[in-house]
């Protein structure tokens, strides 16, 4: 799967991810694997960050490198893993974590639209619903709660 910028500006972060196997393969455990997070400025707020994890960044891809909405960034590294998206807001020494879909644009959800869905929200879970309800990865739970299939 090609993975394209979502905004315009400039690659502030490039690093290899490595993360080591954790408990039994065979029962539910994970992996080792390994790939890039590409950290993105966006344009007018330079609090915000798009994080792209779990990506083969593309030949030339570089960190300080200016980047267009749209522009191909790489290919997302789906060995022993799946790629993700999400935008984090600096706030003193911490990250705050927001949905990359609770700030796009309407005419970029107007693709997702086209597919069957109304709106952001049928696509996030929210703070507090996520608290209430915590979900353990690599559990059954994990892999049947929330997929939405699009059209």
């Amino acid at each position: 799967m090609s993975i394209h910028s979502p905004v315009d500006d400039t690659v502030a972060r490039l690093f290899e991810e490595r993360h080591r196997p954790r408990g039994d393969l065979a029962g539910g455990g994970v992996p080792a694997y390994s790939g890039h997070q590409v950290q993105i400025r966006v344009a007018g707020n330079d609090a915000l960050r798009v994080v792209l994890y779990h990506v083969t960044p593309a030949p030339g891809v570089a960190e300080g490198m200016d980047v267009r909405a749209g522009q191909l960034l790489g290919h997302a590294n789906v060995q022993g893993n799946s790629f993700d998206i999400g935008v984090e807001r600096w706030e003193g020494n911490s990250p705050r974590y927001y949905s990359y879909l609770a700030l796009l644009p309407e005419r970029q959800f107007a693709d997702y639209r086209r597919r069957g869905l109304d709106s952001p929200a049928d696509l996030i879970i929210s703070e507090e619903y996520r608290r209430a309800h915590p979900l353990a990865f690599n559990s059954p739970e994990a892999h049947a709660e929330g997929w939405v299939r699009l059209r």
